[in-house]
């Protein structure tokens, strides 16, 4: 049976749910048969919908938000019930990677389309979440320029979202940046990363960096502004790293490691779940 986390893509085969510190503390003692280590938190895995490839919840008013691999963006209640489409397929059209604002009453995604000669474009568009007024934040001035995976800061007013694109003959370029929820002026945050995540507090800024070497990745984490980056986990702990969200105290990261762990790490609670 397949199986999919809420707030992360489908992953195949193995996958590990992983809470890890952000401090990197020591491991904890462990605790009474049954119990929960403290300072840990339950995590339930349920089934979403069919050809889900992303999703996040809204805490705020118990819906979640998710793309279909047709291009479609979905809303509906955490029981299940009340679907409805933010965004229809038409078989033109992609979107995908929504993030929740921090009221739940927008919903920013990437938005993929083609242009007049008939190239694709991927660009940061934000939707009400009543499935109104959508609109453009930010276009990249080249096709061959990818905007993706947007991140709402906790106060709406800015978005963090990953830009890239390739370095012939087989490399390419990543960097986060960030915008005003109005658009405008695009700032560099950190180069060499992707897949932001955002500490609750606004301070902390965690993501993804992958050597295209080898095919693997680590999880970073750096202050808000992009400086003094260190790494959590290193691209030889997992086959691959993705998904990473805080914890609501900012101070512990979940995120998905793809493959069995190769060590163990400080602070780490795992939760194993066979496809």
């Amino acid at each position: 049976m397949r199986k999919c986390l809420l707030q992360t893509a489908i992953s195949f085969g193995l996958f590990i749910l992983i809470w890890l510190s952000a401090c990197q503390s020591a491991a904890p003692t462990p605790s009474a048969v049954g119990a929960t280590p403290a300072g840990t938190v339950t995590i339930s895995v349920t089934r979403a919908p069919d050809n889900v490839i992303a999703a996040q919840a809204s805490g705020l008013k118990g819906k979640f938000v998710f793309a279909r691999s047709n291009g479609a963006l979905m809303l509906q209640d955490a029981t299940g019930a009340n679907l409805r489409a933010l965004i229809t397929a038409n078989g033109e059209t992609l979107a995908q990677f929504p993030s929740f604002s921090p009221d739940g009453n927008h919903v920013a995604y990437s938005f993929n389309y083609f242009n007049k000669d008939g190239l694709v474009v991927q660009e940061i568009r934000v939707i009400d979440s009543d499935g109104k007024n959508a609109r453009v934040i930010v276009s990249p001035d080249s096709p061959k320029i990818a905007f993706d995976f947007p991140m709402w800061m906790p106060d709406g007013k800015e978005i963090f979202f990953s830009q890239s694109y390739p370095i012939p003959p087989s490399s390419e370029y990543s960097e986060i940046d960030r915008v005003s929820v109005n658009g405008g002026k695009i700032t560099t945050v950190l180069k060499e990363g992707r897949l932001a995540a955002i500490s609750p507090d606004g301070k902390k800024i965690a993501f993804r960096r992958l050597d295209l070497k080898t095919y693997s990745s680590s999880l970073w984490i750096a202050d808000i502004d992009g400086s003094n980056a260190k790494q959590l986990v290193s691209q030889t702990d997992f086959f691959d790293i993705f998904a990473a969200r805080f914890a609501p105290d900012s101070q512990s990261l979940v995120f998905v490691g793809s493959g069995e762990p190769k060590r163990k790490l400080p602070g780490m609670v795992a939760e194993v779940k066979p496809q």
